[in-house]
């Protein structure tokens, strides 16, 4: 196992295909633990999109882009997603994706996918569950100093809503955490999000019409744990 912990990702994906017992031990969690932690520093490649090559919108497959050489590899859905409803991609780190989806109107998910694994762990959505429809954004992170990923979701009942329900994740814990926050300046964060050691980042978005970019607004996800 330590022979194993020390190559990288690609070849351990593919030993996995050689015998029951070595898919068993390269498939634990402990394993896909300290290899992910053996290579982290070792590869410099970058995702730089999720598509589909052609048209930008595929049910079958990931298109995975690397900014260094160009590469484009297509990586094949999680079974999970299956063929009807809707997914969207929050963010990537690490090699992990974190993809918000529905398989019906009313059964929201999330989905932490290994694409070179192939390796999924589903995640029920928090606002689904506690009625809070009005999704302000997420984020999705790595923590190196912790050993954990990080989704966070903002959501409210109504957009109107004076308390915003703020939503973590912690994989090392395997439990979400729920906590009120009472600012309405947060109403208006921009689409895309940022997680950089423990912190989630936005841009918010002003003025008449929500179409300046005001402020910079940090939530720091470790405290909730």
């Amino acid at each position: 196992m330590k022979i194993f912990t020390q190559t990288d990702l690609k070849t351990a994906a593919r030993c996995r295909a050689a015998s029951t017992t070595w898919h068993v031990r390269l498939s634990s969690d402990e394993f896909r633990r300290d290899i992910t932690l053996t290579n982290i520093r070792k590869h410099h490649k970058v995702l730089l999109q999720i598509s589909d090559q052609e048209t930008y919108c595929s049910t079958e497959s990931f298109c995975l882009v690397n900014c260094i050489d160009g590469e484009i590899v297509v990586a094949l859905m999680p079974e999970e997603l299956g063929p009807r409803g809707w997914w969207s991609v929050i963010s990537s780190d690490c090699g992990m994706v974190c993809v918000r989806y529905s398989t019906t109107d009313f059964d929201l998910r999330f989905l932490v996918w290994n694409p070179l694994l192939r390796f999924a762990r589903q995640l029920d959505d928090p606002a689904d569950t506690l009625y809070r429809q009005a999704v302000i954004e997420n984020a999705f992170g790595y923590r190196a100093g912790a050993d954990n990923y990080y989704v966070v979701h903002m959501s409210k009942r109504h957009i109107v809503d004076s308390f915003l329900h703020c939503n973590i994740f912690n994989s090392a814990e395997g439990c979400w955490k729920h906590r009120y926050i009472n600012d309405q300046r947060l109403t208006h964060l921009g689409a895309s999000s940022v997680f950089h050691l423990g912190k989630a980042v936005w841009v918010y978005w002003g003025g008449r019409g929500a179409t300046i970019a005001t402020h910079v607004v940090v939530l720091d996800a470790e405290p909730f744990f």
